[in-house]
């Protein structure tokens, strides 16, 4: 039986104390909740892996408007239900669960109390959802594989296919994630600043994860924040992602909007979902450092620590002459700690007026660990620009907003629009299809200036730009 808790600050709590619920039939989520996520996921990996999230999104553009959305939440009885088979020691421990859910991309959050009277969240997968990314995903390599490329594009498909399989296969296991949580929880133990929730490995499976309830303040309360604070948390910041990589070789690689919040009154941090991470050995971190440090105009000492990280050295060899100050481009938050600025770094700029159409070659001959390294970079960038002082910012106090939408007209009627996370614009490169960046372009309009304008003024309600083709509109603002 159910009963009410009128005291709940997170609404409605139901007992749980009995689980004799029959396995509800689920699989209406399977198939548009592992597309959403892969197109996400695929998005948000830099270079080939973000083309082959732009493909998928034109394959299904009719249906983006709803395939882009958070998916409806499951109900409380299905939920229970999933408990009950997939982790029966939890069942019998739960006291309470609330009836709010949050939704993400393959699965959802609920606040419960276990009968200890300690405060949990258990993060439930949906159901079957491994089965269907795979074989989406399985097509979707399929089709790279099968596309003709120049020399300066083609990757190794057997080693990046091999890749995003294990990449996502991992991310949507639990138990993985709750290992890689546990590693994050060692290496900061002794740091008061980072929080990170403990697991209980015991009662949490492949598709259910247990650990504790951590609130935390959402970073749109950043507004409220003094420089001086912004500037602490700059700092905090910056070591979690510095040290991580060189020091722990932990990087958190899905660092957006709702994986991180603060504790104000105790100046700290709150880290969520790990199940995007990179580990990097000894032997890696070791090779970094030393690009980090080396200052030689010996291209040949470049190239062989590049080909110990994995990159290709027949690709590099028409950019050699370039990759002493690629090098220090790359590493200038470590060499220029004091003088680095996130939002003047301006890295895939620079990157691009130096090597020009060879930055293909750059692109194409990294390892596939190193997109995911990027990618927590990405994460990392975005969360300090929203630390950084606001300039050129509206008397009146500006709203931090949490949707990037996305409109496309052709011939007059409405193809495609798109509702994202406001913090997707850091990846607003790479949505943008070519004909459409021409057009920007020739207008005298730097693309990366229009994404760091909006990461600056705090995701303030704009128009980011508005284009036109022959038979197609654009438009993209925040709102």
């Amino acid at each position: 039986m159910s009963s009410h808790n009128p005291s709940s600050a997170l609404g409605k709590v139901i007992q749980f104390s009995k689980i004799g619920i029959a396995t509800f039939a689920l699989g209406k989520f399977n198939k548009d909740a592992s597309r959403r996520y892969l197109l996400r996921e695929l998005g948000n990996l830099p270079g080939i892996p973000a083309k082959m999230g732009q493909i998928l999104t034109m394959k299904f553009g009719a249906d983006l408007e709803t395939e882009n959305k958070t998916p409806n939440p499951m109900t409380l009885e299905e939920v229970k239900a999933i408990i009950q088979v997939e982790a029966p020691e939890l069942s019998t421990q739960i006291q309470t669960i609330d009836s709010h859910a949050i939704t993400a991309s393959i699965g959802q959050v609920h606040q419960a109390t276990l009968n200890s009277g300690e405060s949990v969240a258990i993060k439930i997968r949906y159901p079957q959802i491994e089965r269907d990314i795979a074989q989406q995903l399985k097509l979707v390599l399929g089709s790279m594989s099968a596309l003709p490329a120049p020399d300066a594009f083609k990757i190794d498909n057997e080693e990046y296919s091999s890749f995003l399989n294990d990449f996502f296969s991992e991310e949507i296991n639990y138990e993985k994630e709750a290992r890689s949580q546990q590693l994050f929880a060692n290496a900061w133990s002794n740091d008061f600043r980072f929080v990170i929730p403990k697991v209980f490995s015991t009662l949490s499976t492949q598709s259910v994860l247990v650990q504790t309830f951590e609130p935390s303040l959402r970073i749109s309360k950043i507004i409220d924040f003094s420089q001086k604070e912004k500037n602490y948390y700059s700092e905090c910041l910056k070591d979690f992602f510095l040290k991580g990589v060189l020091d722990f070789g932990l990087i958190h690689t899905d660092l957006h909007g709702k994986n991180w919040g603060f504790r104000r009154e105790k100046a700290q941090i709150v880290f969520y979902d790990f199940g995007a991470t990179l580990q990097l050995s000894a032997e890696l971190r070791l090779v970094l450092r030393k690009l980090s440090t080396l200052e030689t105009d010996d291209s040949v000492e470049y190239l062989d620590l590049l080909e110990q990280l994995g990159f290709n050295r027949r690709k590099l060899l028409p950019i050699k002459g370039e990759l002493k100050e690629l090098c220090s481009l790359l590493f200038e938050p470590i060499r220029n700690p004091d003088q680095w600025k996130p939002s003047q770094w301006k890295l895939q700029e620079r990157i691009n007026s130096l090597l020009g159409q060879n930055k293909w070659n750059f692109r194409t001959s990294g390892p596939p660990w190193f997109l995911m390294l990027i990618r927590g970079l990405n994460g990392w960038l975005d969360a300090l620009k929203l630390l950084e002082p606001m300039t050129d910012q509206p008397n009146s106090e500006p709203t931090i907003l949490t949707k990037l939408r996305i409109k496309v007209n052709e011939n007059g009627l409405e193809k495609v629009y798109l509702e994202l996370p406001a913090t997707s614009v850091i990846d607003l490169d790479a949505m943008i299809p070519n004909e459409v960046k021409e057009t920007i372009r020739a207008k005298g309009i730097s693309i990366s200036e229009i994404r760091d304008s909006a990461i600056r003024s705090g995701y303030i309600s704009q128009v980011l730009f508005e284009a036109e083709t022959t038979s197609k509109r654009y438009k993209v603002w925040l709102e």
